[in-house]
């Protein structure tokens, strides 16, 4: 059975008639279907996402017939909030991805592309049902920082002890310097 194009969804997609076709998606997920719908990058929020997610598909086609390439261009922007590695206050993060991927009909020419592959684009296998809602998920990952931090920020300042108490207060290993210490003299 084969999908019709009233029913191509970004969740179930088949790719290169969708990319012969023209096709272009370009929509927001409002923020309150988010975690549900790419719960591996909100699950990494703080808070609830308040932003809505935008994003925007478009397949393209070389013109040359004989060795056409078909193309998927990728755009997205999120907003999180993380924890800021370094002061550990909340940190309101914009994402911003913008991917081209060269679509291949198979996984194995996929390899063999990949390999060849310039850096300004990757290599992804036609899939029958393809979930474009999952790459767009998985690109935004991608674009998270290694370690999310503010531009600017102080790491939190430890409560020092009050110097009385500090004083006072008995050092073990001092105790055994002075028993070593006499112990070596009286001998």
């Amino acid at each position: 059975m084969s999908l019709q194009e009233s029913d191509w969804t970004p969740r179930s997609l088949p790719l290169l008639a969708w990319i012969e076709h023209g096709g272009v998606f370009e929509t927001k997920l409002d923020a309150e279907h988010l975690v549900d719908t790419m719960p591996r990058l909100y699950s990494l929020s703080l808070h609830p996402p308040r932003e809505a997610l935008r994003w925007r598909a478009s397949g393209l086609s070389d013109l040359d017939v004989a060795e056409r390439r078909h193309w998927l261009r990728l755009e997205a922007s999120a907003q999180l909030i993380l924890t800021c590695q370094r002061c550990m206050h909340p940190l309101s993060l914009d994402l911003k991805v913008k991917r081209r991927f060269l679509v291949a009909p198979n996984e194995a020419l996929a390899n063999k592309l990949e390999d060849s592959a310039q850096d300004d684009y990757d290599v992804i296998a036609h899939d029958k049902q393809f979930d474009l809602l999952a790459l767009i998920e998985d690109e935004l990952l991608l674009a998270l920082p290694i370690v999310p931090k503010h531009l600017q920020c102080e790491p939190p300042v430890l409560a020092l002890a009050e110097p009385s108490q500090e004083s006072t207060r008995q050092r073990p290993f001092a105790v055994l310097s002075t028993l070593k210490r006499s112990k070596e003299s009286g001998e």
